[in-house]
């Protein structure tokens, strides 16, 4: 078998991954939005600056319109080392009114974003050069002379770099927060993954001593749903294996053994009849007419076999034709009293006057209920009785039944006694038939469009109620 990445590997690299993707876009967008908080936030300060340096030297130039701006220093209470400030005459020339030195590009900014403020209106804008942590924030706020018109502008540029360092060390700490909530998710993902592999390991084990037919093994039914159910249906699948394994050794088993006994019975009437019986002529008579009824039972036992592996989901072909119900029945009771008489058993039957016709296969109407017949003798004890009577519980059925005088059902067998081989634990003592006479009936009564039960009858012994459509509904 080519060598692979096991399941539980498969689940918990998934699990993992999928684990670290939410994380990281929920640690990205929400930094970002803390990025983005804060940068308005310092936009709108700025801007707030720059608007208080303008009308801190526009109260200058109320107070003195000759005010010279290059000499002009802004009060230590109000600058900030952080910032640096110009002012930006009309003529676009720039004087200094920071402690920092102006760069040419920082004076090439201030001309080129202060025109807004030289026409009267403030602005913020975003600046960028270099790398990303040169970035800043520009602002600008126009300065009125004593005139109140524009006599130049305040612009103020707050380098980031700062704030980028503040920001990295953020994101190093919202990264150290995901992965470290991102190991505690993966080992309980992976403690969840061990447990659904482990099931499909189970699963995989009882499969593979199925396949070498051991069908002892079970899996527990527990977990999830899905779970349950895959063990629901492969300890039902060992179950019903286990079962056909041993409904076929039971059959061939019992095969062998109801086979021998005719077998041996024709091999005896060949023998005698070899060795001179047919010279007497009652005695060959009577050895033929024996061999003749093993024929016939050996042929319902193989009718019985057939039936038994017929497919379920096939109908039984029937051959229907009407059939005189009183004498059908006085001729199936005669060719049962033999075999009654050898176990002491009386069997009789109790038949209202003019039965009608009825429209069935004879042949299989003939095995239900011998069958029936059958299984009454089997458990009814010696010097027991076994009756035979008609019915009609209305006008378009036909009851057959067949009442003995035996123990009854017992009510750990009755779920069981119409299931192929079943004997129940008084058949297992008995060891008589297959198990396949009840189940070949009810087969055959579900043909003709009828049914077949078996209750317990009232005052001991149990009855087979054979329920069939008479010929006025089949017609």
């Amino acid at each position: 078998m080519r060598k692979s990445i096991s399941l539980h590997s498969y689940l918990s690299l998934t699990n993992a991954i999928l684990i670290l993707m939410v994380l990281g876009v929920i640690g990205y967008i929400w930094s970002r939005g803390q990025q983005d908080a804060i940068e308005r936030e310092l936009q709108s300060e700025v801007r707030e600056h720059a608007l208080l340096l303008a009308t801190i030297v526009s109260q200058k130039y109320d107070q003195n319109p000759d005010l010279n701006i290059d000499s002009y220093q802004l009060p230590a209470d109000i600058t900030n080392a952080d910032y640096i400030v110009a002012y930006l005459a009309n003529d676009l020339s720039l004087h200094n009114l920071g402690d920092q030195p102006l760069t040419v590009e920082q004076s090439n900014y201030f001309r080129q974003y202060g025109h807004t403020a030289l026409n009267g209106d403030s602005n913020v804008v975003r600046l960028r050069w270099g790398t990303r942590t040169e970035e800043s924030i520009y602002a600008s706020s126009p300065v009125l002379d004593h005139y109140g018109k524009v006599s130049g502008a305040i612009c103020v540029i707050l380098p980031l770099d700062r704030l980028g360092t503040q920001f990295s060390r953020m994101r190093l700490t919202l990264l150290s927060i995901v992965l470290g909530v991102s190991l505690i998710g993966i080992i309980v993902s992976f403690l969840f993954t061990n447990l659904i592999t482990q099931r499909v390991v189970d699963a995989e084990k009882l499969a593979a001593r199925v396949a070498q037919g051991d069908y002892q093994l079970r899996l527990p039914e527990t977990g999830p749903r899905e779970l349950q159910e895959l063990a629901t249906h492969l300890n039902r699948m060992a179950q019903e294996l286990q079962d056909q394994t041993h409904q076929r050794q039971s059959l061939l088993a019992n095969v062998t053994h109801e086979l021998a006994r005719p077998l041996g019975g024709l091999q005896q009437g060949v023998e005698s009849l070899q060795g001179g019986a047919f010279k007497d002529k009652e005695l060959s008579a009577e050895l033929l007419d024996n061999m003749a009824q093993t024929i016939r039972r050996m042929e319902l036992l193989i009718d019985d076999i057939g039936l038994a592996a017929h497919p379920t989901t096939k109908p039984i072909q029937l051959n229907r034709t009407c059939i005189q119900l009183e004498p059908f029945l006085r001729s199936l009771v005669t060719r049962s009293r033999t075999a009654a008489r050898n176990h002491d058993i009386e069997i009789d039957f109790d038949l209202p006057p003019a039965l009608p016709e009825i429209y069935a296969d004879e042949k299989r109407l003939n095995q239900i209920m011998g069958n029936l017949i059958d299984n009454a003798l089997k458990f009814t004890p010696r010097e027991g009785r076994i009756n035979v009577t008609v019915k009609f519980p209305d006008p378009e059925h036909i009851q057959l039944m067949v009442r003995d005088s035996g123990p009854g059902i017992a009510a750990e067998d009755a779920p069981y006694i119409f299931s192929p081989f079943y004997q129940g634990q008084a058949g297992k003592r008995i060891m008589q038939g297959m198990g396949l006479g009840l189940a070949i009936a009810r087969q055959l009564a579900e043909a003709h469009g009828g049914s077949l039960v078996l209750e317990n009858a009232p005052g001991g012994g149990s009855i087979a109620i054979l329920n069939l459509p008479n010929k006025r509904v089949l017609n």
